[in-house]
């Protein structure tokens, strides 16, 4: 298991899970650099799946959901299941009212998110 730290998330790598563990809030100030690294961590990990946990992140805006749908239609076509989880009630609400729970795979925790 391989850990590594940025100022925006913390990635630990397994045989066959990434886990991206956001440590800030996702925002217009941030989401190009987050859409990056996911789409860049797809094309890396063909074959695992992908784990984005929300257990450090109080607030997301509009710019930081179309990055995550970026991602998700980016992780789709290449067959990768992308996981969110530990999600806080606020920023559960905005996935709710918008639909998006629909579109993401949503896991209360991380442990659960691992067994899928």
């Amino acid at each position: 298991m391989t850990t590594h730290h940025d100022e925006l998330y913390t990635v630990t790598k397994s045989q066959d899970t990434v886990i991206i563990t956001f440590t800030c809030e996702i925002d217009f100030n941030n989401a190009t650099a987050l859409n990056r690294y996911l789409t860049h961590t797809a094309d890396e990990n063909p074959d695992q799946k992908i784990i984005a946990d929300f257990v450090n992140v109080d607030y997301i805006d509009s710019s930081g959901i179309a990055t995550l749908l970026q991602a998700v239609a980016h992780f789709q076509s290449r067959q990768i299941n992308l996981i969110l989880c530990n999600l806080k009630d606020q920023v559960r609400s905005i996935f709710q009212i918008a639909r998006l729970d629909s579109i993401f795979n949503i896991s209360d925790t991380q442990e659960t998110a691992l067994s899928l």
